[in-house]
């Protein structure tokens, strides 16, 4: 980890917070049948080469690439009751004046529970507790997480089946709140997904994400923020393998960059 230390120079010495990646699109609002497995492996591709200033404005910054392997797995424990996991290497290169600067790093292991309460008016809500330990520290960047950081987030979901575009189709929403150590600010995330399903093995995943910073924090130039739009296709490929292909997008934010990237995964069901 620690060639982790000089890549984020050129980018992360500005003070902005680097987050990126693409999310898990999947339905939390609904749990895992008690006894299956979901386990999604994707391999996401980003590069940027601008970044929001503190007044929101995208300008020039040092480029930047990234490559990340993520797993993330839920397990139906109980019949409302699903435990989650997510864990992601990612390797990453910087330009700066001085050259190409790369590290290689296992950036986090994070796990969980997710509770369904049930259904209320059509809404399916649930609630979900987890724990997220750094494992890659990122000297210069004042808002990401030191190695060694446990952090932790309370979200509650809120879903519902409806119909978009005349065809079947979901949606899911997720509020949270991340309670973080190491002196860095707390934040508050949402990510609304739609689901719609084009054929009975073919659903197209629309999802909207964004994070705020909050509270006191060390950074001079106050909060960060960001706001991404992904877009994929899910494609079963059999009763228990799905493929993904999709993309995303940061188009706004505060102290962030302003990076895309393109998506694949695949879905095991078993």
């Amino acid at each position: 980890m620690g060639a982790a230390h000089g890549i984020w120079g050129g980018i992360a010495g500005t003070g902005l917070a680097l987050v990126f990646g693409a999310l898990p699109a999947h339905a939390g609002a609904w749990p895992q049948e008690k006894g299956k497995t979901l386990l999604i492996a994707s391999f996401t591709v980003a590069e940027a080469s601008r970044a929001y200033g503190a007044d929101g404005r995208a300008a020039p910054t040092n480029p930047f690439s990234k490559k990340e392997f993520q797993i993330y797995a839920e397990h139906g424990w109980r019949d409302t009751v699903t435990l989650v996991g997510k864990a992601a290497y990612s390797s990453e290169i910087a330009k700066s004046p001085i050259g190409r600067v790369g590290s290689n790093d296992l950036r986090f292991i994070e796990g969980g529970v997710r509770v369904a309460l049930g259904e209320w008016r059509g809404t399916r809500i649930a609630l979900e507790t987890l724990g997220t330990l750094t494992t890659a520290t990122y000297e210069g960047d004042t808002f990401s997480p030191e190695a060694g950081n446990v952090d932790f987030e309370s979200a509650v979901y809120f879903g519902q089946t409806t119909t978009l575009l005349g065809r079947d189709a979901f949606t899911d929403q997720r509020v949270a709140y991340r309670l973080r150590t190491g002196g860095k600010p707390d934040e508050i995330n949402a990510i609304a997904t739609a689901g719609i399903h084009m054929s009975q093995d073919w659903t197209v995943l629309l999802q909207s994400s964004n994070f705020l910073s909050i509270g006191p924090e060390n950074a001079p130039r106050g909060s960060a923020s960001a706001y991404k739009a992904h877009l994929s296709t899910v494609i079963r490929m059999s009763p228990i393998l799905s493929l993904e292909i999709g993309g995303y997008t940061t188009y706004a934010g505060m102290n962030t960059v302003k990076d895309s990237g393109i998506k694949l995964g695949f879905w095991y069901h078993f």
